[in-house]
């Protein structure tokens, strides 16, 4: 719970900057990918991520995920915050 409390902490504060990478947060692409899935599905952020086709059709590169708060995000960490 601590690296979703991390990454929100991080959104919130540069959520001027719209979407931005995690990778300092959680190096493994995997891991963050699948947080930010986690994340979106509970409505927290939005997220963008780029995927690279290999020459037999098969993905063979997913980027990092570009991450953006939402306003319910904002609200579960300022409401969080206050403990």
């Amino acid at each position: 719970m601590n690296l979703y409390r991390s990454i929100l902490e991080f959104l919130y504060k540069n959520q001027e900057r719209g979407f931005v990478r995690i990778t300092h947060i959680c190096l493994d692409p995997n891991q963050a990918t699948q947080i930010a899935k986690e994340m979106k599905d509970k409505g927290l952020i939005d997220f963008k991520q780029r995927r690279f086709m290999g020459g037999n059709g098969q993905f063979s590169f997913i980027s990092p995920p570009q991450l953006i708060i939402t306003p319910e995000g904002k609200h579960w960490f300022e409401t969080l915050k206050l403990f």
